[in-house]
């Protein structure tokens, strides 16, 4: 029953069960395009394909001239903070040449260097902010980027891809707050994958989920596992396999519809 896999996978194989989903994030690309600015959040369990939607999500994007931005966050200790932020903006700020970078940053808004060490690299003569309270510096910061995005964005649509948002640190939520509250009328459209399996109402993200359901702009979408019409599918097209009914119930049953471990059985 069980047959080794070769690495080809066409997008339609790999969409079995999700087509509903990335018809979704494609219209919030469309209405991204169009200039109204947008947040999905891909939720599910480990292994049910949140980071692949996202990845064909990415790749459907370039190829319609968005420019695509990914970060991912740690699980370990020691990432500093905002780091899939930084991961993010840095492929922006590296694809610009110094006279473009210093366009965007605009005078006086220095705020985003804080994280961003390359654009001091580019611009030497870019001042540092001055010494201001915790709390207003993290405003500064705050605005800068969201500025930064907002500029970049002007000049084409942007999709930013932040994965793993259950590792994210406090600051990086925040973060992740005042964008979307800021750039709902430019073309820049936030997706984000999380765990929702543990997440319990003090985690950081479940307040920050409270927060950007009050958005218009902001929509969650939840993976399910496979039904065993889709598992049967799912093994078909990647082995050209059709199981009968006890086959089916057991492969169903054994992996629980999810698509890693689909994927990990049949390569058994």
């Amino acid at each position: 029953m069980v047959r080794t896999l070769t690495s080809n996978q066409s997008r339609e194989s790999s969409f079995i069960g999700r087509q509903p989903e990335f018809a979704l994030l494609t219209a919030a690309l469309d209405d991204t395009i169009a200039g109204r600015g947008q947040m999905v959040m891909l939720a599910g369990e480990p292994g049910i394909g949140k980071t692949r939607l996202a990845r064909e999500l990415s790749a459907y994007a370039e190829e319609k001239g968005v420019q695509v931005l990914m970060g991912s966050c740690y699980e370990g200790e020691g990432a500093p903070s905002y780091w899939a932020w930084t991961q993010a903006i840095t492929i922006c700020v590296d694809a610009l040449d110094p006279g473009r970078l210093a366009e965007i940053i605009g005078s006086g808004d220095f705020g985003i260097g804080e994280i961003i060490p390359q654009i001091a690299d580019k611009l030497p003569a870019v001042a540092t902010p001055p010494d201001v309270e915790p709390e207003q510096a993290r405003f500064q910061l705050f605005n800068s980027v969201a500025t930064f995005l907002g500029n970049v964005s002007a000049s084409g649509p942007i999709l930013i891809v932040l994965e793993d948002l259950q590792w994210a640190d406090n600051a990086s939520l925040l973060l992740l707050e005042f964008v979307i509250n800021s750039v709902s009328d430019t073309p820049l459209m936030v997706v984000a994958t999380y765990w929702d399996v543990d997440l319990g109402r003090r985690h950081p993200l479940s307040r920050t989920l409270g927060e950007l359901v009050r958005e218009p702009n902001f929509r969650r979408i939840r993976l399910n596992s496979f039904n065993p019409d889709e598992v049967s599918q799912f093994v078909m097209s990647r082995s050209s396999i059709s199981l009968d009914s006890s086959d089916l119930e057991l492969v169903h049953t054994r992996t629980g519809g999810n698509p890693l471990f689909l994927n990990e059985l049949m390569c058994l």
